[in-house]
C-alpha cells in the first residue's frame, strides 16, 4: 500500500477508511499470509484473433513470474465461460497451456467487427476512416438501431457471463484476475451518435440485460477480485521469436478485509504489427489508413481496475512492475457498523496527506450477495441453466379476479426464521420482433422482507401488482446466512384458492390457503447413478432434506428391497443381468412411521421415449365412503422427456378444469376434490419444448376405476427377400404365417411398414483403428440420415472406442446428428458388445418402427463384456440389428479365418436373432451402397400383429414368420419374452 508508486506504506494509525459514507476504526494492517491465486481470462468475443495469440505468447513469457504468485488457471470467456487450464503452479504446465490455446482456439472482435460491417453497408466506412462526418440516410435509422441493439446484447452476454463465472468462483482470501483482451466501448452513444440523429442516438427499444458495466466491477470488488487488464503490445519480433463459497470472505460477523497495493495506473501502448498470419491483412489495413471502430476501449477496462485495486496493463514495463509488487500487498481489516448489507462503497485514505494518487484499494465490499448477482442468477434459473440452489423453495403464483396477483412462497423451518429475505422475480419477456436475443432481457425486480415476521406457517405471501405474463422463476436469499434456492412459480387457476379454503380444515387465512394450495415439501431425493449401463449389484444414494427422517425404505418395480435406519440412507439393490428399465424408489418416514415423501428414479431408459404417469393417488382407491379421495389432495406425476430434450411445462386437470401449471420438477400439485361431487378423474399432461405431449389419467373415487387393462397384442416387423436378397413389397396377408412356440396364430393386424416413421440408431466404431477409414464412415453415414431427413425419422448417434458414448440423443433434428456423427474422434479399443448393448437401451420402450445400425471394422472385442449379456439383451429388446462389417481380411476369407470365424458367426447369431443381418464390405469400398441397402429393407417391411394367448408368467415365446413364394424368405425376431 502507498500513496504513490514507490512510496513507503503508512502505518495503520495513519489510515482512514470510509465504510458507506461512515468513518471506521482500522484494526489490523497484516501481511497477506500465503500465496495470491491468478486466472487469466480471455474473452474470445471481444478480442481480435491478433490480440489473443499475441497475449498467449506474452503471457507464457512471464509463466514463472505468474506462478510464483501462486496456483494459475487459463479461464476462457465465450458462449460459455469453460477452465482450458486447472490452476497449477508449474511454470511450464502454464506455457504448455497458453502455448495448447495459441494453437487450438482463436478471438473474435464482435463488438468492433458489427460496427466495421455497419459501416460498409451504410457505405460509410471511407468516412470514418477520414475521420470526417457522417450522414445517414433516413430510411437507414432503423438499421442502425437494429446494430445497436445487437451490439448492446453482445456486451450484455459478456458483461453477465464473467460475474457469473466470478461470483461462483469466489475466493476465499484476495485473487487476481488478468483481463486479456483489446478493450472494448461501454459507451455505444459516442459511436452510434455520430450516424445521425432519430433513433440512432437513442436507447435501444430492448434494454439489455444486468449487469451494467459498473456493477460488474462492484461485484468484482465485492468479491475479492484484483483486476488486471492487460492489453497485448503487437511487436513483430516477438511473434518470430517461436512457442515458448457463493460469498464474499468474512472472518467473522462484523469484519471486512481490503487488499492495497502502491503504484499508479499506466497508460502507454506501444503498436507494432504481427508478421505471420496477420501480417498481410495488418499492412493492408495500415495502407487503407483503416482505424479501429471504437472509441474509447481502454476506459471500461480503467473503470474496472480503479474499483478493485487493480491497475490497467498496457505496456510490458508496467506489467513485470505489477507482478513484482503483487507481494507487497497487505490486508486491511475495520470493523462496519452494518449487518447483512448489499454493496457499500470504501474509500481508504492517509489521514493529512496532499491530494495525489490514491491508495490502490477496492472501492466495494458487500455483507450480502449483491443483487446484480442475484439478478444474474435468477435469470439463469429463468432459462434453465442453473440448478435450484440449496434451500428448499415451493413457488405459487394465484391470481385475483380484481386482476393482481400474490405470490406464494414455501419455506422450510430454518429458512423462515433465519432473518432477513430477499426475493428475486425474473420474469420471462414476450418475444418481439427486435429482439437480437430471442425474447430479449427478462424483467427483474427484488423484494425484502423480514423474514421470521411474514412468513407463516412455513409459507411468505407477497402481493403481485398483476399475474405475470410468462414464466416466473423465483430466487430466495438468506442474507444472514447466505443460502439461496430457487423455484418456477406454479400458475394457480383464480378458483383454485376459494376451492382450497371451502374444503380445508381450519380458518380460512392468507397462510392456510397457500398451505393448502402447495403441496408439501419433497423430504428425500433419490441420485442418479454414473454409469452409462446400470446393471447387477448397483448403489443408489440419496441426499435428506428433512431432520425428521428416521428411515428410507427402498423399492425396485415396487417391491420392499431394503430399509435403512439412519444416515447414511443408501442402499445396494440388484437390477439383475441385463440393462432393462428399472424404477428405483426411496420413501422416507419419520420416527412415528409416517411418509414423508419420496422419489423415483427410471433406469435404463431408452432415450427416445416421453412419457407421463400419475403416481400419487396410486390408483388403488375402491370407491368406499373409507377410502374417497376429496379435499386437498396432493398429485404427483413422473414424467419421461426423450433425452436431449426438455420440458416445457405440465398441466394438472380435475375432470376438464386446469388446477395448476408446473414449470419444473418436482411436477407436484395439491388438487382439491369437491365432498359434494367427488367422482371424476384426476389428469396430467406434459408438454416438451417442440410442442409434443402426452399424458395420463387416473379415475377416482369410482368402483373399479383403478383396474388396468393388459393387452397382449404382439407387433412384427418383417422383411421378405428373394434369392438374390433383394426385398420383395406388394405381398397379401394370407401369403403370410405367424407361429408362437410352433402353433399358429391368427394374424390380427397387417399392413405395410414401409412409410411408417423410423427410429434408427446409429453405433459407429471409433477406436484407434478407424484412424484411416472413420472419415468414409462418417460421409456413408452422414449421406443414409440425409435421405431420411423429409420423412418423420428420428435418430441418434453412438460413438464406440473402449467406452461406447452417446454423441447425440434420439432426435427428429437429423442435422444435428449429422454433425454429432462428424464429431466422432478415434480412440481406444473396440467395446462392440458394450456398444451395442448400450444403442439398444437406447432404443427400449421406444414406440413403433426402429433399427440398430453398427459399423465396426473387426479389429478387436471387448475383453470384459459378455456376447452372451449382448445376445439375451438384443432378444429381449427385438430390435432389428445390421452390422457392416469392414476389414479386408475378413472379406479375402469369407469370415472362414480362423482368427475371425468365432466372431462372424457369433455376429450372425445376434442379428438373425433379431431379424437383422451382417454386411461385409472392403476397406474404401461403397458404404453408400450398403448404407442405401439397409434402408431399403427398412423401407420395405411388413407389419404382422396378433394376439398372445400364452400364461402370464415371465417365458422365452420363440416366434416363426413363413412367407409362401418360391424362393421367399421371411425376416423377423425369432422370439420375445412375456
Amino acid at each position: 500500500m502507498g500513496a504513490a508508486a514507490g512510496g513507503e506504506l503508512p502505518p495503520a494509525e495513519r489510515l482512514e477508511v470510509l465504510d458507506g459514507g461512515r468513518p471506521v476504526a482500522v484494526e489490523d494492517l497484516g501481511e497477506l499470509g500465503g500465496p495470491l491465486p491468478v486466472t487469466i481470462y480471455l474473452d474470445q468475443r471481444l478480442a481480435s484473433p491478433l490480440s489473443f495469440h499475441n497475449a498467449t505468447l506474452q503471457l507464457a513469457e512471464r509463466a514463472p513470474a505468474l506462478t510464483r504468485l501462486g496456483p494459475v488457471e487459463l479461464v476462457l470467456g465465450g458462449e460459455e465461460v469453460r477452465t482450458a487450464l486447472p490452476a497449477t503452479d508449474d511454470p511450464d504446465a502454464l506455457a504448455q497451456g497458453l502455448a495448447w490455446l495459441r494453437l487450438r482456439e482463436s478471438a473474435e472482435d464482435l463488438q468492433a467487427d458489427l460496427r466495421r460491417e455497419l459501416l460498409e453497408e451504410l457505405e460509410l466506412l471511407a468516412a470514418w476512416e477520414a475521420g470526417g462526418p457522417l450522414a445517414v440516410p433516413a430510411g437507414d435509422a432503423e438499421r442502425v438501431a437494429a446494430a445497436r441493439r445487437l451490439e448492446e446484447a453482445v456486451l450484455a452476454e459478456a458483461r453477465e457471463g464473467l460475474l457469473f463465472w466470478a461470483s461462483r468462483e469466489a475466493p476465499a482470501g484476495p485473487r487476481v484476475l488478468i483481463l486479456a483482451g483489446d478493450g472494448f466501448d461501454d459507451a455505444p452513444p459516442a459511436f452510434y451518435g455520430r450516424l445521425g440523429g432519430g433513433s440512432a442516438g437513442a436507447p435501444p427499444a430492448a434494454a439489455a440485460p444486468a449487469p451494467s458495466l459498473d456493477e460488474l466491477a462492484q461485484v468484482l470488488a465485492a468479491y475479492g477480485w484484483i483486476t488486471l487488464p492487460f492489453v497485448p503490445t503487437t511487436r513483430g519480433d516477438q511473434l518470430l521469436a517461436g512457442e515458448p463459497d457463493d460469498e464474499p470472505q468474512q472472518e467473522g460477523a462484523d469484519k471486512v478485509d481490503v487488499v492495497l497495493q502502491d503504484g499508479r495506473l499506466v497508460d502507454r501502448t506501444r503498436v507494432g504489427f504481427d508478421p505471420r498470419k496477420v501480417l498481410e491483412k495488418v499492412r493492408e489495413r495500415r495502407l487503407e489508413g483503416s482505424r479501429s471502430p471504437l472509441v474509447a476501449p481502454l476506459e471500461p477496462l480503467k473503470r474496472m481496475a480503479e474499483a478493485t485495486g487493480g491497475e490497467l496493463l498496457a505496456d510490458p514495463l508496467a506489467f513485470d512492475a505489477a507482478l513484482a509488487a503483487l507481494p507487497r500487498r497487505r490486508r486491511l481489516r475495520w470493523a462496519h457498523p452494518y449487518g447483512p448489507a448489499g454493496l457499500r462503497p470504501v474509500e481508504v485514505r492517509e489521514a493529512g496527506a496532499p491530494a495525489g494518487p490514491r491508495l490502490a484499494a477496492r472501492r466495494w465490499v458487500a455483507g450480502a450477495t449483491p443483487e446484480a448477482v442475484a439478478a444474474v442468477r435468477a435469470g439463469r434459473l429463468l432459462e434453465g441453466t442453473l440448478d435450484e440452489g440449496e434451500l428448499p423453495v415451493e413457488a405459487a403464483v394465484e391470481s385475483r379476479p380484481d386482476g393482481s396477483a400474490r405470490l406464494l412462497l414455501r419455506l422450510e423451518s430454518a429458512a423462515a426464521d433465519a432473518g432477513p429475505l430477499r426475493v428475486t422475480l425474473a420474469e420471462a419477456p414476450a418475444a418481439g420482433p427486435d429482439d437480437a436475443f430471442g425474447g430479449g432481457a427478462p424483467r427483474v425486480t427484488h423484494r425484502l422482507t423480514e423474514g421470521g415476521a411474514a412468513v407463516r406457517d412455513g409459507i411468505l405471501e407477497l402481493p403481485l401488482p398483476a399475474e405475470p405474463a410468462g414464466l416466473l422463476a423465483v430466487l430466495v436469499e438468506e442474507l444472514t446466512a447466505g443460502r439461496w434456492g430457487g423455484a418456477f412459480a406454479t400458475s394457480l387457476e383464480a378458483a383454485s384458492l376459494e376451492e382450497a379454503l371451502e374444503a380445508g380444515p381450519g380458518p380460512a387465512g392468507a397462510a392456510a390457503g397457500g398451505a393448502l394450495l402447495l403441496p408439501a415439501p419433497k423430504a428425500i431425493h433419490l441420485l442418479a447413478p454414473q454409469q452409462p449401463l446400470v446393471m447387477g449389484q448397483v448403489t443408489f444414494e440419496s441426499v435428506i432434506s428433512q431432520e425428521r427422517v428416521a428411515r428410507v425404505d427402498f423399492l425396485l418395480d415396487g417391491e420392499p428391497q431394503v430399509v435403512r435406519r439412519g444416515p447414511p440412507f443408501a442402499a445396494v439393490l440388484d437390477l439383475g443381468p441385463l440393462p432393462q428399465p428399472r424404477r428405483v424408489e426411496a420413501v422416507a418416514f419419520d420416527a412415528t412411521g409416517s411418509v414423508l415423501g419420496s422419489d423415483y428414479l427410471i433406469v435404463n431408459q431408452g432415450s427416445g421415449v416421453f412419457r407421463v404417469r400419475i403416481v400419487q393417488p396410486s390408483g388403488e382407491t375402491t370407491g368406499t365412503e373409507a377410502d374417497r379421495l376429496v379435499g386437498p389432495v396432493d398429485v404427483e406425476a413422473e414424467v419421461e422427456p426423450r433425452r436431449g430434450t426438455s420440458i416445457d411445462r405440465v398441466e394438472f386437470f380435475w375432470k376438464e378444469r386446469r388446477v395448476a401449471t408446473r414449470w419444473a420438477r418436482p411436477y407436484r400439485q395439491r388438487v382439491v376434490i369437491p365432498p359434494a361431487e367427488p367422482k371424476g378423474f384426476l389428469r396430467v399432461v406434459a408438454y416438451l419444448e417442440d410442442g409434443s405431449s402426452s399424458e395420463d389419467v387416473l379415475f377416482v373415487n369410482s368402483p373399479g376405476s383403478s383396474e388396468r387393462l393388459q393387452v397382449n397384442l404382439i407387433e412384427l416387423y418383417v422383411v421378405v427377400t428373394d434369392r438374390q436378397g433383394r426385398p420383395v413389397q406388394g405381398l397379401t396377408r394370407n401369403r403370410f404365417e405367424v407361429l408362437e412356440n410352433g402353433v399358429a396364430q391368427e394374424i390380427a393386424t397387417f399392413s405395410d411398414a414401409g412409410e411408417l416413421p423410423l427410429t434408427v440408431g446409429l453405433a459407429v466404431d471409433s477406436s484407434a483403428s478407424m484412424f484411416v477409414k472413420l472419415p468414409r464412415v462418417q460421409t456413408a453415414a452422414s449421406d443414409f440420415l440425409r435421405r431420411l431427413a423429409t420423412r418423420r425419422d428420428r435418430a441418434f448417434v453412438v460413438g464406440f472406442g473402449s467406452e461406447p458414448r452417446l454423441a447425440r440423443t434420439t432426435t427428429s433434428d437429423l442435422p444435428a446428428a449429422i454433425r454429432a456423427l462428424d464429431a466422432l474422434q478415434p480412440d481406444g479399443q473396440t467395446a462392440i458388445w458394450k456398444a451395442i448393448v448400450y444403442s439398444l437401451v437406447q432404443l427400449q420402450g421406444v414406440p413403433g418402427k426402429k433399427a440398430l445400425i453398427v459399423y465396426t471394422d473387426g479389429a478387436d472385442e471387448d475383453p470384459d463384456f459378455s456376447y452372451r449379456t449382448c445376445l439375451r439383451f438384443a432378444r429381449k429388446v427385438g430390435v432389428p440389428i445390421y452390422v457392416i462389417l469392414s476389414n479386408n481380411e475378413i472379406v479375402r476369407t469369407d469370415g472362414r479365418g480362423l482368427a475371425v470365424r468365432s466372431f462372424i458367426s457369433r455376429l450372425e447369431n445376434l442379428t438373425s436373432a433379431v431379424g437383422g443381418r451382417v454386411f461385409l464390405a472392403r476397406v474404401g469400398e461403397d458404404l453408400e451402397a450398403v448404407y442405401g441397402r439397409i434402408e431399403e429393407e427398412l423401407r420395405s417391411q411388413y407389419l404382422l400383429g396378433f394376439y398372445s394367448r400364452g400364461s402370464g408368467t415371465p417365458e422365452w415365446r420363440q416366434v416363426a414368420v413363413d412367407v409362401k413364394g418360391s424362393g421367399l424368405e421371411a425376416r423377423s425376431i425369432a422370439g420375445y419374452f412375456r
